[in-house]
């Protein structure tokens, strides 16, 4: 779920194409990868009152992505998600801004979540030294 953008990334391209679209094998086996891949995606369920929830950020060279899911009896189901390809000058983002990127573009769509529930950002990569790095560099 964390890297769908990357996994629908080929059908968007042939879509993005300049060309008449014409349904050839390649979008044809592009949309039956999706459609396998769609249907394979865990339930969304609703988050009980104050319940705390985690948040999963992910990102590709493509892609940055947020999952928000609850832990209910050591199983962690689906709250919330959001994906966005990235394109254009985004591409070349480095992976600090790629990581600010993502909880820029979640914030409007789970602010509803961060004022009703305690939300801990799970991240896999050293964010203090980084951001103390690139914040003492000017």
């Amino acid at each position: 779920m964390s890297r769908s953008a990357d996994k629908c990334l080929p059908f968007f391209k042939v879509l993005k194409r300049k060309m008449p679209l014409r349904w050839d094998e390649d979008i044809e086996g592009a949309f039956q990868e999706l459609k396998e891949y769609l249907g394979q995606l865990p339930r969304m369920v609703s988050p009980k009152l104050k319940e705390a929830l985690l948040l999963y950020r992910v990102m590709s060279d493509y892609a940055v992505s947020a999952v928000l899911v609850a832990e209910r009896d050591q199983q962690q189901h689906l709250v919330y998600y959001l994906s966005h390809v990235m394109m254009g000058p985004k591409l070349r983002y480095l992976l600090v801004e790629k990581f600010v990127y993502a909880l820029l573009i979640a914030s409007p769509k789970l602010r509803p979540y961060f004022k009703s529930h305690h939300i801990t950002v799970l991240i896999d990569q050293p964010l203090r030294s980084t951001l103390e790095k690139y914040g003492n560099s000017g």
